[in-house]
């Protein structure tokens, strides 16, 4: 895992080291995109999932239980007011008490809002969110200046920038002293040929940084009319990758302003995929090459079949994992002959980390047209 911000990185290794003890730890992620803010939607969801972790808590000891909830109202308190909430598609928060923890991660993107409490911090999202979002190359210019940043999971850094020299002289008017006279179609040809010129050399310094080091995605930002002109500048090596463009003003933008774009513009991007996914779901489905609804989604999880999870953003409720055979059901029946039924009071949390513990890609399908297709849970598989 590389992370680019030393002191996030440094806390998810003291994270990591926590041995389980008899101390609990509650970890909370929260999911901020755009649609989550207005009207506060974040917090009616992250109010139901701190009442499934009270109901999941609740036949523990008084003395064990207080300093959970204490943990619990301390989560709460710290996202109440939106003004103080950093400018990421997410949060992850990890808390104890009678550890003298209190962790607040700004991530590149949460998959559903859920609190979790047991012995041991709740990782595997945070680490698998760093490696996903890998390092993204932003170009922010405009004619003559270009400016190139970094984005990973939880930082971003200024690179070296470009300055593409201009050889005009004056306008084309000879009676101007510092003309050169070569008439108005030859100056305004000579324009565009610097700002082909320039867009090239933007091109170039991505590929070049690239192969530096090479990135998951490539993005540009500037006015409008420049960056769809830069996008046929782009090298081969790139075009696949590219993600997208914003508006932005390359000269006065600030890190963190370039951050908060990229990783729009990669949600965008993933939104699109995701339109894609869920059109071809029916008929995958028909060829046995997909499931769609919970019951055969979390057996085929179960069978190491899944290679991509689609959730519908507004699914909830709880079920039951079979002790002998470890597997998520929806019922006590079906773990017939596979030991006990234990409940699970948040199953899709579940399903989210029994996914990401086998690396299998996770989609949660937030927008209401898209998610109309899916009974759920639905899941690409490897195979039949």
């Amino acid at each position: 895992m590389k992370v680019a911000d030393s002191r996030v990185a440094e806390a998810i290794r003291d994270l990591a080291r926590i041995e389980p003890g008899p101390h609990y730890i509650v970890s909370c992620y929260l999911r901020l995109e755009t649609s989550d803010r207005v009207r506060q939607k974040y917090l009616a969801k992250l109010d139901r999932a701190v009442e499934q972790a009270r109901t999941a808590i609740a036949g523990l000891e008084p003395g064990v239980r207080r300093p959970i909830e204490r943990d619990l109202r301390r989560v709460l308190q710290s996202l109440e007011d939106p003004a103080r909430l950093p400018a990421a598609p997410g949060i992850a928060i990890f808390a104890s008490a009678p550890r003298k923890l209190f962790l607040l991660v700004p991530m590149p993107r949460v998959h559903h809002t859920r609190v979790v409490v047991d012995h041991t911090p709740q990782l595997r999202e945070l680490l698998i969110a760093a490696e996903e979002t890998g390092r993204l190359l932003l170009a922010a210019f405009d004619r003559k200046v270009a400016r190139f940043f970094e984005i990973h999971a939880f930082g971003v850094r200024e690179l070296p920038g470009l300055h593409t020299a201009s050889t005009r002289g004056g306008r084309f008017r000879s009676d101007w002293a510092d003309s050169p006279g070569w008439g108005e179609r030859s100056f305004h040809h000579r324009i565009e040929e610097e700002r082909h010129r320039h867009f090239e050399a933007v091109g170039q310094r991505l590929a070049e940084l690239d192969r530096e080091s090479p990135t998951q995605g490539i993005l540009l930002a500037g006015p409008l009319e420049e960056t769809r002109a830069a996008e046929r500048f782009l090298p081969a090596s790139l075009t696949a990758r590219y993600m997208g463009s914003a508006r932005l003003n390359p000269t006065a933008v600030r890190p963190a302003e370039v951050r908060a774009a990229a990783l729009q513009l990669r949600r965008q991007f993933e939104t699109a995929r995701e339109r894609e996914l869920i059109a071809g779901l029916e008929s995958k489905v028909g060829e046995g090459w997909a499931a769609n609804g919970p019951q055969p989604t979390l057996r085929a999880l179960a069978r190491g079949q899944v290679r991509r999870l689609l959730i519908g953003s507004e699914m909830t409720g709880s079920g039951y994992r079979c002790v002998d055979s470890g597997r998520l059901a929806l019922s006590k029946a079906e773990c017939r002959g596979e030991g006990t039924p234990l409940p699970v009071p948040d199953l899709v949390n579940e399903a989210i980390e029994e996914a990401l513990r086998q690396r299998v890609e996770v989609a949660v399908i937030h927008e209401p047209e898209l998610a109309e297709a899916i009974d759920g849970l639905a899941a690409e598989l490897r195979f039949r």
